[in-house]
């Protein structure tokens, strides 16, 4: 079960996983094979790779496996379980766990040409080569503990995307509030325990609202027989008399009520996120660490990293028009005129 989530945005391991999948597309690699991947990270903090200023999953750290000295991902959580972080040899403040509580990345891997290796090999500290092209494989691939795993022997080969802490065993509510991801809504809705997902009344949907259009983070609502504390923050309520809490959901596709024909542009994977009331953004070892239930749309981050692609492109593009031409001159910003 998992109890928190990250998202890890680190721009310098960015620039250097873009760097790497440019190096090798420009070695004639025309199928990346980009993999979502898992990664534990056995005694070493997480904080250490996250923090990173360079490759994040560097080899110079890396130990001798089954397939030599490699950085180890695998296809499976459950292998990766095996070598997960244990929470309480944290020496980073990231945020308070509770015994058994576990961490592991879920990354983005470039695999590559690979090649498959049934047989372990110690020795390995470089990919065979590849008598095709008479250069070396991305990455050796190989069936272990019930899943494939994918070994690389260089830096900046994978960024990781997300930060899991999770447990086994029963689900703890307090954790852990929902068993499954509650449907898609189009209107404002709250916990009702075994009554599952119930609305608000006419009224409360317009507060609630207004309340979210105009960034106000705390309302009341009342009843014929209770008043109600919403904060639209931690997307919870709380009776005022009983103090009781239960969490709520958003609208998440086309919005019917009182703006017609207005649409929500909320991320759909803001159900999960606002349900399981996890924190806000928070700011960790001079890196951001982005809990997966922030209220936002594309940041700044991920417009910059699209323009950047989009300028890369249309620099290439430019390059290959002039070289043909020779008409059109490509300034350093890769712009033509």
């Amino acid at each position: 079960h998992i109890s928190k989530l990250w998202r890890v945005q680190n721009a310098s391991q960015w620039k250097s996983f873009a760097i790497q999948k440019l190096r090798m597309e420009m070695q004639g690699e025309s199928n990346l094979n980009e993999r979502m991947v898992w990664h534990g990270t056995s005694k070493t903090d997480p904080s250490v790779i996250y923090d990173d200023k360079q490759d994040g999953f560097m080899m110079q750290y890396a130990r001798q496996g089954r397939w030599g000295r490699g950085t180890y991902f695998a296809e499976k959580s459950s292998y990766s379980h095996d070598y997960s972080f244990d929470c309480q040899n944290s020496r980073n403040n990231r945020h308070p766990f509770t015994a058994g509580e576990r961490e592991m990345f879920l990354c983005t891997l470039v695999e590559g040409r690979s090649i498959h290796m049934p047989k372990a090999d110690k020795t390995l500290c470089v990919p065979p080569l590849d008598s095709s092209t008479g250069t070396r494989f991305n990455t050796v691939t190989a069936i272990a503990n019930g899943s494939k795993i994918y070994v690389v022997y260089e830096n900046g080969r994978a960024y990781p995307n997300y930060l899991v802490r999770y447990y086994r065993g029963d689900r703890d509510k307090g954790r852990t509030p929902l068993a499954e991801k509650p449907p898609l809504t189009h209107e404002w809705q709250f916990d009702g325990g075994d009554d599952g997902w119930l609305p608000y009344s006419t009224d409360h949907q317009t507060l609630l609202e207004r309340a979210w259009k105009s960034n106000n983070s705390q309302i009341q609502l009342t009843t014929a027989r209770f008043q109600y504390r919403v904060d639209l923050s931690t997307m919870t309520q709380t009776n005022t008399i009983f103090q009781t809490v239960r969490a709520i959901l958003p609208p998440t596709v086309k919005n019917r009520m009182a703006t017609k024909g207005a649409t929500l542009t909320r991320d759909p994977n803001v159900i999960s996120r606002s349900a399981h009331r996890l924190q806000s953004l928070q700011q960790i070892g001079g890196q951001m660490l982005k809990p997966y239930s922030s209220w936002s749309h594309a940041s700044s981050y991920t417009r910059s990293r699209r323009n950047a692609t989009r300028r890369s492109c249309r620099a290439r593009i430019d390059v290959a028009s002039s070289t043909r031409s020779k008409k059109k001159k490509v300034t350093r910003s890769g712009r033509a005129y």
